[in-house]
């Protein structure tokens, strides 16, 4: 199958003023196609995988938290990961896991397509007692699609674990980044999460560095009031362009078929993460460990590595021009060190 990328986004318009937007991408009926055959027994081709986009929307802000009830902790013992209930002591495609190169399948996908990721949103944020949560006002869907991925997916918000529920060679970096998406046939996230492949989440992967990220730090303006105050979403002063928030490149990634990392722990999901990692500052990391989950630091939020059993995964290689840039470029080699040595902080 083959997207346009040029072409997708010059067909998309978006009306000023309205809370209307439309948005077009055409997605051929064979979309299916492109899916390994090994990887299609979880991914199998379906009339969501045969779909195109026509949307013209009232949008509406989601309220929506990445997980349910809160009688479930991060803390062992205690309602901890091994008592987690649902599919999350019993299922076969459980996430997070482990990432390593060398076992990988080499994937064969065709571009990612994140459309309307390059506008510019109006964003809130809120601790809900397990993580920090961004969501967003959408005058123009963002959506996610291509790239071997058996829908269209539409972001519903974006959440954070310290330290990384994946690990790369089983070491783990200091931040991890979750873009939520659903698979936009469904009216909301809660319908998709019952249906295999009904969810995409895009993960991204950070490691420190001395000095901060500049694009993160409007995100954590209002960190010394959120991180004290559960359920009470903070309105962003500066708008946010998520576009920004991601690596330059975005067809260099890992993709397996999983499961939501907090209770329920549904396998629903279809995984995407990004192998480049993108930098942030020690002590922007610090401000994520002060966040606190019913009067006590929230030191972490992570989930122990699961097990692969059967399943395949695959690593989309970057594109040759990418190669190209990154082998002249001293901030690719301190990433490449950071993922072949498993060292997650760069010296200066």
């Amino acid at each position: 199958m083959s997207v346009d990328v040029a072409h997708a986004k010059s067909i998309r318009t978006c009306e000023p003023g309205t809370f209307v937007c439309t948005a077009i991408l055409t997605l051929q009926s064979d979309i299916a196609n492109q899916i390994p055959s090994s990887f299609s027994t979880v991914f199998s081709s379906n009339n969501r995988g045969k779909a195109f986009l026509l949307s013209r929307l009232n949008r509406s802000t989601s309220s929506f938290l990445p997980v349910e009830g809160s009688g479930w902790t991060y803390k062992e013992g205690g309602n901890g990961p091994d008592e987690w209930p649902g599919m999350c002591q019993v299922g076969a495609r459980q996430s997070p896991v482990d990432l390593d190169p060398k076992t990988a399948v080499p994937g064969h996908f065709e571009s990612l397509v994140l459309l309307n990721y390059d506008r510019k949103t109006v964003g809130n944020v809120t601790n809900n007692g397990h993580t920090l949560m961004l969501t967003f006002e959408q005058p123009c869907e963002m959506v996610m699609a291509a790239g071997g991925l058996p829908a269209v997916y539409r972001l519903e918000q974006i959440h954070f674990h310290w330290r990384s529920e994946h690990t790369f060679q089983g070491k783990r970096c200091p931040l991890e980044m979750h873009m939520v998406h659903y698979d936009r046939q469904f009216k909301k996230l809660g319908d998709a999460v019952k249906f295999n492949q009904g969810l995409a989440v895009l993960a991204v992967l950070f490691y420190e560095t001395k000095e901060p990220n500049t694009v993160l730090q409007p995100l954590l303006e209002f960190m010394p009031e959120v991180s004290q105050t559960e359920g009470i979403p903070y309105k962003l002063s500066q708008h946010v362009t998520l576009q920004n928030l991601l690596p330059d490149e975005l067809n260099y990634f890992y993709r397996y078929a999983g499961s939501l990392t907090t209770p329920n722990c549904d396998e629903s999901v279809v995984w995407t993460v990004l192998a480049q990692l993108v930098p942030i500052g020690v002590q922007q990391v610090a401000q994520f460990h002060k966040v606190q989950s019913h009067h006590e630091p929230l030191t972490s939020n992570f989930r122990p590595i699961q097990t692969v059993n059967k399943r395949q995964i695959y690593l989309q290689q970057p594109s040759e021009r990418y190669q190209e840039i990154s082998a002249a470029s001293s901030v690719y080699e301190s990433c490449f060190i950071v993922i072949v040595l498993s060292t997650f902080s760069i010296t200066h």
